[in-house]
């Protein structure tokens, strides 16, 4: 992937701070020189990139072309290294005026002088090997890529495991009580099954008489309507003529449908595009016509028919694994019974296929090809890059920036959740976000759209939403993840080493730009090679240690995930780090060195600490120069001192500290006064009796969301004096004796609210009449002493999210019926009167509801409802009911 990295070097250089130092330092003409050989290199290497699986040479092409990329990085890193990093002005200005900078500036000459070489190389192979300008694949899909012709037949007897989908699917399509031409969509990333579930409810149809006709199209990614309006005209036993454009066939294909009953089925609809071209061709005459389609995409599926929510495939369960896994390997044999000593050994391999049903038929063929008494060696050997390379095709589509950013989440360990603002945060640090000066858009919005996008082509699953409906966390299922990793590796994009390959880490090369470790044991010092790394994460036991801090020198993002008793306190290399922009560490250690604070590109500084009893977030103070560009600063122990160095953070969006005992309350609210940006405030902690203060935060105009975990009467705080633009509001140990949603309600933005363990101590919450007129969200959990919960009737008018849990004395169910908009109720470990209650004289409190969730968690050994026969005619005939869910 020449254009990537050819892009992440240009995006480099155009970053103001790294920028400005350059030029001060007196090297201007050589970083104008460097973009402008990188702009024409990157016409060409669209083109070169589609074609480096025609020929070695092309290939080879490629490679030198991101290798001179990485070598103009390497050569400006090393100048930027050498001659201290991002500095004050007047600091920069006296430096490149001495000595050391005539030499530094002879040796970056010398280093532009062999790479011009290279260049001229480059330049003169180009036409050698036929590669041609072509627009950058930035601005969206790729379409370059073929959709492979290699699809394994499964017929009736191997479809498993989707048999109540088929039921629903058949089901709406026949309801005679839709009479207008409605669309359902089958929707998950290749190998899910969609074309399998559609083809058997095709089949089904075809043999019945519901519908005059029955079609099948495949669309794929090589989209041609020409083609597919032809193929529907020849089904339809119609001619036309052979030549022609969208503007004659889309019309006669209308013709042909007008006043028949039919149903088409479009098999694997790529985007949105597509379909708005093609649902031109199908009439709607109210006659109860139907189109099913197939879709890797979740924006296909929504805009092709708004009413009707998308099936979304999940992946088999075990048993079923096992089941298409045996069909397919012994097709002539299934009817009778397995082999005894067979079945632990198809159970391995239908582990490895991580409930995909294509990936299962795929193994299931080559395990055909074998006598089972060669299996046992077999597992280690199977190919599974054939399953992959099935599924691959949605990465195949995706642009070049999100192929980075897909290739990006092999980073994380296996079923790890993935939080979407880490993540963010993380692309950008990494440069993989480009920006364009002209847009208006942020660098966290882009980020944020092409996570939304990576979404929506089902290659992440999304665990969990916030009330504005942003992705919050995420996962990548196994077999995504696997196929992430393929790809990190075939373009030397990422390296991963892990506690079963451990010696590998000897195997990096000068040109790793990213390591990735998972659970390496090692406590010795490992050796990194050459100074090139740009990014080290680690998720493990322990903390991986350089011998030599030098190839450190110009990493950008250190992520620490060390899960360990053990504390860490020499962290004075640190300071080394000079071009570092996103620190996260999650463990216990030591202080940060003071000096860690004179880098200006740090974006993003977070201490997370794992044991109360070894705080990893005590941190030196700020120096006195400003971190303009710093926006996020957690875990930080307050002292005098940070009280007065937080303006030197003008930009900080997100600030979460943590007050010790002691703290001069007013020389910190002065300074937090003066971040004109805070978005986000978390204040934790204990404030000893008299160092009270009043924390004011009326004039916090941007402040959106706060979270206070500790007392609020140490802070001095009424609820007269929150922000009046806050959307979310979370408070825990607050230890409040009055009810407080008299003051709460009346915050007009408020979208979430959350109580939680020891927040409030009373014993009555009331939510009253036209209260909290925006809220969506409410958490209350822990409040022991809550005894009454009353919600009048129009209190909270807009709540579609209500979760209560651990709150014993609450006995009576609250008037949950007033909440006429809520979707999702989540009722946890509350007492067996509450249950009982539920489940007799208050039933009709949640009977009358339109949830879409009941999720119950009942005390340890207490049985489910005994009369929960009485509900189910009630789920029944609950058409906004999704699903039940008891725990």
């Amino acid at each position: 992937m020449a254009e990537a990295a050819v892009h992440y070097v240009l995006g480099k250089i155009a970053e103001t701070a790294y920028k400005e130092a350059l030029f001060l330092y007196g090297v201007g003409d050589e970083v104008e020189w460097a973009k402008r050989e990188l702009e024409w290199v990157s016409a060409f290497v669209k083109d070169a990139d589609a074609k480096q699986n025609k020929g070695a040479l092309v290939k080879k092409w490629v490679e030198e072309v991101k290798e001179v990329a990485y070598m103009i990085e390497d050569a400006l890193d090393e100048f930027f290294v050498k001659m201290g990093g991002a500095r004050s002005k007047g600091v920069l200005k006296r430096v490149s005026h001495g000595p050391k900078a005539l030499i530094e500036r002879h040796k970056l000459g010398t280093a532009i002088d062999k790479i011009k070489e290279r260049l001229n190389e480059i330049k003169e192979n180009r036409e050698n090997y036929g590669i041609t300008s072509l627009p950058s694949s930035s601005g969206g899909p790729a379409r370059q890529f073929v959709r492979p012709v290699f699809t394994p037949e499964i017929d009736e007897t191997e479809v498993v495991g989707f048999e109540d989908d088929i039921k629903n699917i058949c089901e709406q399509l026949c309801d005679e009580s839709v009479s207008r031409r409605s669309v359902i969509s089958i929707v998950g990333p290749g190998g899910r099954g969609k074309t399998t579930v559609a083809s058997k409810i095709h089949k089904s149809f075809r043999e019945k008489s519901h519908f005059d006709c029955c079609i099948w199209v495949t669309v794929s990614q090589g989209f041609n309507v020409i083609d597919i309006m032809k193929k529907i005209l020849e089904k339809l036993h119609k001619t036309a003529k052979e030549v022609g454009d969208e503007e004659y066939f889309i019309p006669e294909v209308y013709a042909s449908l007008r006043q028949k009953k039919y149903l088409i089925v479009l098999d694997d609809v790529w985007s949105s595009n597509d379909w708005t071209l093609l649902e031109r061709a199908f009439p709607e005459d109210h006659n109860g016509s139907r189109l099913l389609i197939t879709t890797r995409s979740k924006d296909v599926a929504e805009k092709s028919d708004g009413a009707n929510k998308p099936y979304e495939l999940r992946t088999l369960n075990e048993d079923e694994s096992q089941q298409l896994l045996l069909k397919k390997t012994f097709p002539s044999q299934f009817a009778s019974k397995c082999p005894d000593n067979i079945l632990p050994v198809i159970n391995q391999f239908s582990e490895k296929c991580y409930g995909w049903p294509l990936a299962l038929v795929v193994l299931g063929g080559i395990l055909s090809m074998k006598d089972p008494v060669h299996w046992d060696g077999l597992l280690s050997k199977v190919d599974w890059k054939e399953c992959l390379d099935i599924i691959s095709t949605s990465y195949e589509d995706l642009p070049f920036d999100l192929k980075l950013c897909f290739m990006y989440l092999a980073v994380f360990p296996e079923d790890y959740q993935i939080k979407a603002s880490n993540l963010i945060q993380l692309w950008i640090a990494e440069g993989l976000i480009f920006h364009d000066d002209q847009s208006t858009k942020t660098m966290e919005d882009i980020a944020e759209s092409y996570l939304e996008e990576i979404a929506q082509r089902c290659m992440i699953q999304v665990s969990m939403r916030s009330w504005s409906g942003r992705i919050k966390y995420c996962y990548i299922h196994d077999i995504l993840r696997e196929l992430a990793i393929r790809k990190a590796k075939e373009n030397n994009f990422l390296f991963l080493c892990s506690e079963s390959d451990a010696d590998s880490i000897s195997r990096t090369s000068t040109s790793t730009r990213r390591i990735a470790f998972y659970n390496y044991n090692d406590r010795n010092l490992i050796e990194l090679v050459g100074g090139s790394l740009r990014s080290l994460i680690i998720f493990g036991k322990y903390l991986v240690r350089s011998k030599s801090n030098h190839e450190l020198t110009m990493i950008r993002v250190l992520n620490i995930d060390v899960r360990t008793e053990e504390l860490y306190q020499n962290f004075k290399w640190l300071d080394q780090l000079i071009a570092l922009r996103y620190f996260q560490c999650t463990g216990n250690f030591g202080p940060l060195p003071i000096s860690f604070w004179n880098n200006k590109m740090l974006r993003h500084v977070k201490m997370l600490s794992n044991n109360p009893l070894f705080p990893s977030v005590l941190m030196g103070p700020p120096s006195s120069a400003n971190l303009e560009n710093l926006l996020t600063l957690k875990g930080v122990v307050t002292s005098d001192e940070w009280g007065v160095k937080l303006p030197h953070f003008p930009c900080i969006r997100k600030l979460g500290i943590i007050i010790d005992g002691k703290i001069d309350g007013e020389a910190l609210v002065n300074s937090m006064s003066k971040l004109e940006h805070l978005y986000s405030l978390h204040v934790a902690g204990h404030i000893k009796r008299k160092y009270y203060f009043i924390l004011d935060l009326r004039n916090y105009k941007k402040l959106h969301s706060l979270y206070l975990s500790l007392s609020v009467c140490e802070l001095g705080i009424g609820f007269n004096l929150l922000p009046p633009n806050l959307v979310k509001l979370t408070l825990d140990s607050s230890q409040l004796e009055e009810d407080p949603m008299p003051e709460l309600e009346k915050l007009s933005n408020l979208r979430v609210l959350r109580l939680l363990e020891w927040s409030y101590e009373g014993e009555r919450l009331v939510f009253s009449k036209g209260g909290f007129k925006c809220l969506q969200q409410l958490k209350l959990e822990g409040l022991r002493n809550l005894v009454e919960l009353k919600i009048e009737k129009g209190g909270m008018p807009n709540l579609n999210q209500l979760e209560i849990s651990h709150c014993p004395e609450v006995n009576v169910v609250p008037d949950f019926q007033y909440l006429t908009n809520l979707r999702e109720l989540n009722l946890q470990y509350m007492s067996n009167d509450f249950w009982s209650s539920l489940e007799g004289v208050d039933q009709h409190k949640i009977l009358h509801l339109p949830s879409k969730i009941f999720n119950w968690k009942l005390p340890s050994g207490r049985s489910f409802f005994p009369r929960f026969q009485q509900y189910r005619r009630f789920y029944r005939k609950n058409k906004a009911l999704e699903s039940v869910v008891v725990t």
